[in-house]
This record gives structure tokens, C-alpha cells and sequence, in this order.
């Protein structure tokens, strides 16, 4: 084989106030490089011919000299071929425009095109060169009025663009499309898209063959070696760039021709037909899309039918595809839009049941139906049913057939429907709102059969239990009671719906007053008389736990209630009475009365909530008559004398606790000066004790970053120097309040990206990372979630420079993959592995991140070694077959070293990681990379995975999307039973949340979670913490655009009776640690609810 000589690139254009061989010289004259030679050869030649015949030295004398010498090029080597055409793709774009005359632009572009076509050897640096060329001569030199003046060049460009080589058709394209984009007139409009739409003809008969042709992977690679075959991929994408400029004459000839190419079947050119279509879309008007929109509806929504059939991507091509058609048709006023709604709705939901299409279809479907679906054009009474409400309003019909699509999908589904079907039912929930009960009737009906089939804790409950409670938001308690009742059979104790109470406790919102004690309270006395017949039997106890229950939905509804100032007396009579008589109602009482306040509070005036909290405040002596906060003594014992004279210890810490908890229900309709007075009230709280409400001190300032963004901004630097001076927490409920805050600084640094700020987010970020390494898997757990809650707010935030501040998180936490202590090394690599978990994208946008994290398995600390395979897994597990190609052979090359170490189960990791390699990209493309020296590991893991029961696999494919491994060490004894849960006794656990409140021994808690006491909270401070916690409840607030659940703290400071080793705290506060590497299972970050306030 001829060796090729090496060809110049295109350079960096030169300036044309200076003669261009000299510059050329001062640029390239210390180059080694053979193509710099050349050119430098070539340049000085030039000029000597320029100046033996006494010619300027100009760009366009340059240009002449050298398409003269072209001419020739018969006598020219490769060499000087190459020197040459890049020395005119330099020089051409320095001639000023019209500097060359048409008839010399046509002769240059004969003899460029015939240099490129004709001569042999050309390389693709040279072709690329001669495509340049083209197209600045076009745009410069040619009349853009006059077809004759672009035909030749224009013809050229065609050409190229369907050439073998990619380099070179992509340079066309470009080229083409600045030249299409230049037309003014239409008769040169006309003429170039007369040229376009012969070349697609010409190619038509082969792309109807390849069409009809059903390809199969072992038969592609021998259609696509045809350059025929290939040649019709390369027109469809010259195709999709000219469609926006195509005349409207020739776009309504070209669409029904590609239309024909429409299959239901996959072929090699249906990627290619569905951007072209879609580009019609985009660009082209209706009198070119019209006669043909239904043919494509129906071939894409036959596409859609059959799912797994065809290749994934071009599956969800097609809906996006949908999707844009059907955004097309409505934003043009037509009239079909709503018929063709009803097919496109059809096609892209039966992708839902399907876990490789699912979270793209959920998506989609999301958007079609709150852009789509329009509750407030239906006007229906409540009297009315389904069948007979608004049948002559098309978006009833639009919604109807909407929710009969979904109770179809429903109803197909063998067991629990997964999270991304139940996720669009619950968007469709609150898109209806209150009409909800009327047309989604049947699918809440579904819904509670399906609760009711899967029994109590069950742990895949989550996303129903979600979706349930979406449907009580939408339509209120009152509507689903009557829906789904809750009862008491008598004669066997059996009750009914009792799930309900825990999921209505969790999302009831703005509901009556009057409707809980006129319904509630009935049917909970009647479960606990009932209850007392059989008191010693486990039914009894349940029925007690049932009637707890349905007490405890007190504090839910108190949240924003339509009728306090008609049934505030009542409740208050109840509540005087409940506390007498039931002690389990304590807390209960005492959340709802901290509800009560805080939605007061929202609509009172400020100045007259502040006066009263101040009064407060120096009733208690906090503060001066002065209204100066008392300063703490440094003597402790005049601390203690002077307490002892006013009031005792034990007394005090209430006060601090109570007053704490009433200013965080302020914060909402709190003004600057309030503000103001309850963060002077924080910083008091923490310089006067060590401990003793730290806890509720850190909850009220998270609750003013969060619901006032300016105090962040204006009090940065002072927030960060007061949170930094306290030492890390060590009971796990202070620890989450304390990040609560530090995620809300770290999210405002990030985005305002000033060098001090960044410095500030590091320290921050530098204590997080540590907790990820504590030997307490609650603490873990609240330092993933932070991290998840960071990124989360970054990620979705509707700030200009949320995309930069994302990447400087991640850019942060791979700074400490260089560290020399493997114990910070392993925790960045835990805390990457939840971001990606969560963001598979960071791997494609940080194409660095990869590679550096399996750098770290050539090092020689074990729990660094553990961290990257446990990442390692997570990105296999998370990233799509196509993106985990990408990395193949890195993480091969990476893990296989450690299959031989079965130490801390390095083999097994090693054999998860293959395995789901295999699963997703084939054993094939995954032998290739293995090296020769464990191709018997590898023969090992696909025997043992070929004789794995199908049952197992299925269970393992299960395990494989989880992120249980991306902590250090794994805790593979049981857990306690998951939040997701059921529980009859212990009432509701929002998904993704730990338990709200402790339950007293009249009702026994069923399950735990980590950092939550089980103890009955007797006592004094036991009924300080219990009534802070339950306090801590997401509050719903209701506005106009929907519903904002308020995430505020839920855990129980201590960790009973569990062992551990303890944080080492330095003198300044800062605190490392000691102990096993280990992590908890990753969560997800809460879901954010909209803010309303209800005016009653």
C-alpha cells in the first residue's frame, strides 16, 4: 500500500492587512512538520511568480497564481497537490468581497472540483480544503441573484455531500447550509431545490428496497458494505439540512416520497426518515404538512405498537416525533389536533409498561398533559357522571379518552405498576384537580384494589401509596372518603381502607375543620369502642392502633383549613377535651396547634406577630427590657446561680425549645425586621448553650434561607462564619437540620460563583463528604441526601448559571480524588456514585470523571478499592447500553485485576459488574476487550450466568438499578421495614421519608427507622422533642399554581441502644472521624411541593 504523505489542515485565518507569505513564514517557520514545509515551499514559490511578473502581492494575485498552477495539476505530485489547495483555503477568505469576478469564481471552481473528483490521491484534509473553498466563493464572489452565477458552485457542494467520507460530507453540509440560508430569491430558491429533490428521486427505488427489507444485526453490516445502500443514508441526511430552505413546490413533493419510506417495521433508514420528518415539522407551513400529517400519525403510532420489536431509541424518536406533530397541530389552530390527540396519547402511554422506554415515555406524557388537558374548558356539575358531563366539549373528550387510555394500561398490569405510569397518573391528578373524582374515578378504584391486593408493609408500596396521595390532593379527603370509605365491619372486626389513614395524613391539605370533627372523630371512637370488646386479642390492639390513626389526622387537617373562623371554637373545645382524657392525643395536639399558627401567621400582619413574639421573649428573659438579647456569662457558676434565682435548668431548656419551635412557624409571613429578630434569637441560642436546642435553632434557620432568599444573600459571609464556628452535631436530627442549611448556602455559592463564596461552599462541602464516612448509617444517609438535594437544586434551578454552578459541584468533589488520604478519597468516590445515580448525564458531560474514578483501582488502599466498585456498578447499572459502550474497555481493563482477590468480596463485585456488561451490551462486545489472561474468568461468569434460573436473573436484574453499593461497605444484615410500607399501626411514612412522629405504647410501632427513638417520649423532654417533631411535618400551603410541601425535620435525637464509635472534635469545632467505612442505601431527594396560601 502507497504510504500517504501527511496533509495540512486548514489554518487559522491570517490577517489581509499583511502579505501573506510572510506571515505563513513567522507562523510556521520553527515547524518540524511536513505539511508546514510544503507550505511554506509552496507560499515562497507563489510569491516569486507573483513578483518575476511585477503583480501585487494581494490575496486575489495569491489565489490566481495558485488555481493557475491548479489547472496543471497533471505535472503536480500529492505533495504539491495538498500544498496548494491549502494554501488557497487560507488565502480565499482574505479577498474582499466581489474581489474576484463571476466568470473567474466559475473557472476556479472547475478547475477545484476537477482536482478533487479527478485526480487520485487526494486525501481528506485536501477535500475538506476544496469544500471550503467552495463555499466562501459562493457567499463572497458569486451573485446570490442569479442561479448561473451559484449553479456551479452549489452543484459541487451537492456532490460532496454524499461522499464516502465522513469528514468531507460534513463539511458540505455545513458549507450548503450557510449557502441555502444566503438565497433571497426565489427563483434561485427554486433552482436549488429542483437540484435537491432530483438527487432524492434518484435514489428513491433503492431506499423503497432497503424500506421493505427487515434488517437483522447479522444481516446490517453486510446491507450498510453497499456503497448504494450507503450512499441513500448520506442523501436523508443532506435531506434534513436542506428541508428548512426547500421552495414549499418542492417540500410537498418531497415528504409524500418520504412518507412512502414509513414503516412499522425498523429498517437501516428509519433514523434517518424520522429527523427529516421531524424537520418538516419544525420548519415547514401547513400546506406542506397538511395532506399528509394522518398517513404519519398512523405509520408512527403503528412504529410505537410494537415496543420491543424495534431498536429503543428509534421507539422513543418516534414519540418525541409525536409529540412535536402534535404541538405542531395546535399551535396551528387545527382542528384535528384533538383527534389525533386521542392517538397520540394511545401510542406513547403503552410505552409505559415497558422499564426500557418507560421514564422517556413518562416524561413525555407528562408534558402532553399539562400542555393538552384543560380542566377549567369543562363545565360540569357535581351531580353529574362521567357519561353524560360535557359530551359536546372536546377536551372532556380529550380527557376522557386520556384516563380510559391509563385504565387500560391499569388494568394490563400483572401486579404493582411502576413508578413512571403511576408518576403521569399522578401529574394527570393534580392537572384535573377537583373534576378528578368524576373522570378518574375508575383508576382510583383500580388503585385502591391494588393497595388492597398487596397486603400491609409490603416495600414496593412507594410510588402508589404517591399516587394515591396525589388523588387526595386533587379531589380532598372528603371526595375519596366517599370514594374509598373507611369502616368497621362488627361482626368480625374486619376493617376496610384503613391504608387510607396514613396516606391522608401525609397529603391533606386545606380540607374542613368541620369535616374531621363531624366524620373523623365518629369513626374513630367507633374503631376504639369496638376495639375494647376484644382488647386482649391482637385485633384489639390493631383496632386501638386504627382508632389512634384516625386521631392522629389532626394535625393534617389543621393545615390551612377552610373553616377556622366557623370551627375554630369547636376544635378548640375538642382539643381541651382530648387532652384530658387521651394522652396519646398530646402530640397530635401540639403539631396541630403549630400548624394552626403557622397559617396565621402567613396572612397576619408582621409587625403585630413580631410584637407579640417579642413579648414572649422577655417574658421569658431572653432578652433585656431593653430588647437586648441576655449575653452568657463566662463563668458557669454565675450562670448557674442566676438561673437557680429565676428559674431552674430544666425549665429554661423549655422556653428555648418552645419559643424555637413557635419562631420557625413564623417564618413564612415574617417581614425583614421580624426576620431579623428571630435569626438574633438563633445566634443566641447557639452562644448560650453547648447543645440544648441546637436542634430546633438549626431548623429555624433553614427555614429562613429557604423561605427567604434575600436573608441568604445578604447575611452569606456571616451565615457561613456562624455555622463553620459550631462544632458538627452528634445526634443524627441536629445533624440533618444543620446540612438542611448548609444545602441552601451551598446551592446560592455555587451559582453566584465569586472566588470567596466557592472557598466558603468547599468548607461546607469538605463536612459532607466526611459524614459520608461516619459509622453511623443514619448520618450517612443524611449526608446523601444532602448531596442528592444539592445537585437536585442545581440541576432544576431556573437560574442563567445553575448549569456552570452543577458543574463546579461535580469539578469540587473530584477534587479530593487526588488526595493523599484514602479516607477522604473513598468518600468523594461515594458521593460521585450518588450524583450519578441519580444524573447518569454527569458521565457524559464530564468526560473525564470516568476514567480518573477506575485510575483509583491501580491504588493500594482497600476501602478506595470498594468505593470504585461499588461506583463502578452504579454506572453500569444506570447508564443506557448505547452510553455504556463508550466505557467498555476502560472499566474491562480496570476491574478484571481485582477477580482474582476474593477479599472483601472484590471477585463477587468484579462478577456483578460483568454480568450487567453482558446483560446490557452482549457477551460479544464485551470479550472483545478482555485480556487474554482472564479469559477464563470470563468463560467462568457466562457459564455461571447461562445456568442461572430465570427467576434469579430477574432478581438479580432487580438488585442491579439499586445503589446499595455505592457506599464502601455494604450492610448486609436486615433493615428494618422500609418507609415505603404499609403500616396499619404506625400510620403513614411519606415516600422517600423517614416515620414523622413516635408512637406511645397504647400504639406499638411496627417498624423503625434509623435515628428515630422508639420510646414512648414520656417526660418532659420526651414531650418537647416528640411535639418538635411532629412539628417538623411537611406543611402543604396552598396557592394558585398548585401545592408546596415544606420539608421540615422528622427524626428523634438518640440512637437508643446502639453501639458506636464516637466523632473526634477539635479544639476549633471541626470534626474528624474513626470507625468502618461504611454507607447506607442511597434515597431519593423529596419531591418539592408548590406553595399556596389559602385566603379563607
Amino acid at each position: 500500500m502507497k504510504h500517504k504523505k501527511p496533509e495540512p489542515e486548514p489554518e487559522t485565518q491570517l490577517k489581509n492587512d499583511t502579505e501573506i507569505c510572510q506571515q505563513l513564514l513567522s507562523r510556521y517557520s520553527a515547524s518540524t512538520a511536513p505539511q508546514h514545509r510544503h507550505l511554506l515551499a509552496t507560499a515562497a514559490a507563489l510569491r516569486s511568480i507573483l513578483t518575476a511578473e511585477s503583480l501585487p502581492l494581494t490575496p486575489s494575485a495569491y489565489f490566481a497564481a495558485a488555481i493557475n498552477n491548479l489547472s496543471d495539476s497533471k505535472t503536480l505530485d500529492s505533495t504539491a497537490i495538498a500544498a496548494l489547495l491549502s494554501f488557497v483555503s487560507i488565502v480565499v477568505p482574505l479577498i474582499e468581497e466581489k474581489g474576484i469576478k463571476d466568470a473567474k469564481v466559475k473557472e476556479a471552481v472547475a478547475v477545484l472540483v476537477e482536482v478533487a473528483v479527478e485526480r487520485e490521491g487526494v486525501g481528506v484534509g485536501s477535500l475538506g480544503c476544496v469544500v471550503k473553498c467552495l463555499g466562501v466563493m459562493i457567499l463572497g464572489f458569486c451573485d446570490l441573484e442569479k442561479w448561473d452565477s451559484v449553479k456551479a458552485g452549489f452543484e459541487s457542494l451537492i456532490k460532496f455531500s454524499v461522499d464516502k467520507r465522513p469528514k468531507v460530507r460534513r463539511s458540505a453540509h455545513e458549507c450548503l447550509e450557510k449557502v441555502f440560508k444566503s438565497f433571497r430569491s426565489s427563483s434561485v430558491v427554486k433552482e436549488a431545490s429542483k437540484l435537491v429533490f432530483s438527487l432524492f428521486k434518484n435514489y428513491m427505488p433503492v431506499a423503497l428496497t432497503l424500506s421493505e427489507s427487515r434488517i437483522f444485526d447479522e444481516s446490517k453490516e453486510e446491507t450498510l458494505s453497499k456503497l448504494e445502500h450507503l450512499e441513500v443514508i448520506h442523501m436523508l441526511n443532506l435531506l434534513k439540512v436542506t428541508v428548512p430552505y426547500l421552495s414549499v413546490k418542492i417540500s410537498s413533493k418531497v415528504l409524500p416520497e418520504l412518507v412512502k419510506l414509513l414503516r412499522s417495521d425498523f429498517s437501516v433508514l428509519t433514523r434517518q426518515i424520522f429527523q427529516n420528518i421531524e424537520a418538516f415539522f419544525v420548519s415547514s407551513s401547513d400546506e406542506v404538512i397538511g395532506p399528509q400529517q394522518e398517513n404519519i400519525i398512523d405509520s408512527l403510532s403503528g412504529y410505537l405498537s410494537l415496543g420491543q420489536k424495534n431498536p429503543v431509541d428509534t421507539v422513543l424518536s418516534a414519540a418525541t416525533l409525536l409529540r412535536t406533530i402534535l404541538n405542531k397541530l395546535r399551535a396551528g389552530g387545527s382542528s384535528s389536533w384533538t383527534s389525533n390527540g386521542h392517538k397520540i396519547f394511545g401510542s406513547t402511554a403503552g410505552l409505559l409498561t415497558d422499564e426500557a422506554t418507560a421514564s422517556q415515555a413518562s416524561d413525555i406524557m407528562k408534558e402532553l398533559i399539562n400542555h393538552y388537558i384543560d380542566p377549567k374548558e369543562v363545565v360540569i356539575n357535581e351531580s353529574q357522571s362521567l357519561d353524560d358531563s360535557s359530551q359536546e366539549s372536546e377536551e372532556a373528550n380529550m380527557i376522557k379518552s386520556t384516563c380510559a387510555v391509563l385504565e387500560n394500561i391499569l388494568n394490563s398490569c400483572d401486579g404493582i405498576p411502576n413508578e413512571h405510569l403511576l408518576g403521569v397518573i399522578s401529574v394527570l391528578f393534580k392537572k384535573l384537580g377537583d373534576v378528578s373524582h368524576i373522570f378518574m374515578k375508575n383508576i382510583i378504584l383500580k388503585l385502591a384494589d391494588l393497595m388492597n391486593d398487596v397486603g400491609r408493609d409490603k416495600p414496593d408500596t412507594n410510588h402508589l401509596q404517591n399516587c394515591m396521595g396525589s388523588a387526595v390532593v386533587a379531589i380532598g379527603p372528603e371526595k375519596m372518603l366517599m370514594l374509598l370509605p373507611i369502616s368497621i365491619d362488627l361482626d368480625n372486626f374486619t376493617c376496610s381502607n384503613i391504608w387510607l389513614v396514613p396516606i391522608l395524613k401525609d397529603h391533606v391539605v386545606g380540607a374542613s375543620l368541620g369535616y374531621y370533627m363531624e366524620h373523623i372523630v365518629p369513626l374513630a371512637k367507633s374503631f376504639k369502642q369496638a376495639g375494647q370488646k376484644v382488647r386482649k386479642s391482637v385485633i384489639g390492639q390493631d383496632l386501638q392502633a386504627h382508632a389512634h390513626g384516625l386521631w392522629g389526622l389532626l394535625p393534617a387537617f389543621c393545615r390551612y383549613p377552610v373553616d377556622t373562623h366557623k370551627k375554630f371554637g369547636a376544635l378548640a373545645e375538642l382539643m381541651i377535651t382530648s387532652l384530658k382524657k387521651y394522652s396519646f392525643m398530646h402530640q397530635n395536639i401540639a403539631v396541630a396547634l403549630q400548624d394552626a399558627i403557622a397559617c396565621l401567621a402567613s396572612i397576619s400582619n408582621s409587625s403585630v406577630t413580631q410584637k407579640v413574639f417579642m413579648s414572649l421573649l422577655k417574658r421569658f428573659r431572653f432578652v433585656t427590657g431593653e430588647g437586648e438579647f441576655q449575653q452568657p456569662k463566662s463563668d458557669g457558676d454565675e450562670l448557674i446561680e442566676e438561673e437557680a434565682r429565676s428559674l431552674n435548668v430544666q425549665e429554661k431548656d423549655v422556653h428555648r425549645f418552645v419559643m424555637m419551635e413557635l419562631a420557625s412557624s413564623l417564618v413564612v409571613g415574617a417581614k425583614t425586621d421580624f426576620i431579623d429578630l428571630i435569626y438574633n434569637f438563633v445566634v443566641f441560642i447557639f452562644q448560650a448553650t453547648d447543645v440544648t436546642g441546637h436542634c430546633e435553632a438549626y431548623h429555624t434557620l433553614s427555614r429562613i434561607l429557604q423561605e427567604h432568599t434575600w436573608f441568604c444573600s445578604s447575611r452569606f459571609v456571616e451565615l457561613i462564619d456562624l455555622l463553620l464556628g459550631l462544632k458538627s452535631p452528634d445526634d443524627v436530627a441536629t445533624l440533618k437540620n444543620r446540612f438542611a442549611c448548609f444545602h441552601i448556602l451551598i446551592v446560592h455559592a455555587l451559582e453566584m460563583n465569586s472566588e470567596e463564596k466557592n472557598t466558603k461552599a468547599f468548607l461546607m462541602l469538605n463536612e459532607i463528604i466526611l459524614i459520608l464516612k461516619d459509622a453511623r448509617e443514619e448520618a450517612r444517609k443524611v449526608a446523601y441526601d444532602t448531596l442528592l438535594f444539592i445537585s437536585s437544586s442545581l440541576r432544576n434551578s431556573s437560574c442563567a448559571t445553575s448549569r456552570e454552578a452543577y458543574q463546579r459541584l461535580i469539578s469540587m468533589i473530584t477534587g479530593y480524588l487526588s488526595g493523599s488520604s484514602p479516607y477522604i478519597t473513598s468518600g468523594a468516590v461515594s458521593a460521585l456514585s450518588v450524583l450519578v445515580y441519580n444524573d447518569t448525564e454527569i458521565c457524559l458531560k464530564v468526560p473525564d470523571l470516568v476514567p480518573s474514578l477506575l485510575s483509583l483501582l491501580q491504588n493500594k488502599a482497600l476501602e478506595v478499592i470498594k468505593a470504585v466498585l461499588g461506583f463502578t456498578k452504579v454506572l453500569v447499572s444506570c447508564l443506557q447500553a448505547k452510553d455504556l459502550q463508550n466505557f467498555l474497555s476502560d472499566i474491562i481493563i480496570g476491574v478484571l485485576p481485582w477477580s482474582s482477590v476474593s477479599r472483601n468480596h472484590f471477585r463477587s463485585k468484579v462478577t456483578v459488574i460483568l454480568e450487567i456488561m453482558i446483560r446490557k451490551c452482549g457477551s460479544s462486545a464485551v470479550e472483545l476487550d478482555i485480556p487474554e489472561k482472564h479469559k477464563s474468568f470470563f468463560k467462568t461468569v457466562l457459564q455461571n450466568r447461562h445456568h442461572k434460573s430465570t427467576s434469579k436473573e430477574a432478581g438479580t436484574n432487580d438488585t442491579e438499578k439499586t445503589p446499595a453499593d455505592i457506599s464502601p461497605k455494604r450492610v448486609e444484615k436486615p433493615k428494618n421495614k422500609e418507609s415505603g410500607s404499609v403500616p396499619e399501626r404506625t400510620g403513614s411514612v411519606h415516600p422517600g421519608k423517614r416515620k414523622r412522629e413516635k408512637k406511645h405504647n397504647e400504639n406499638p410501632p411496627t417498624s423503625s427507622k434509623p435515628g428515630i427513638s422508639t420510646g414512648d417520649g414520656s417526660g418532659r423532654e420526651g414531650a418537647k422533642r416528640a411535639r418538635h417533631f411532629e412539628h417538623e411535618k411537611s406543611i402543604k400551603v396552598r396557592s394558585e399554581d398548585g401545592w408546596k410541601k415544606r420539608n421540615f425535620n422528622k427524626e428523634q435525637t438518640g440512637d437508643g441502644k446502639r453501639k458506636m464509635e464516637h466523632r473526634n472534635t477539635n479544639k476549633k469545632g471541626k470534626a474528624s472521624f474513626r470507625g468502618p467505612s461504611s454507607a447506607s442505601k442511597l434515597h431519593k431527594p423529596q419531591k418539592a411541593w408548590k406553595k399556596q396560601k389559602l385566603n379563607n
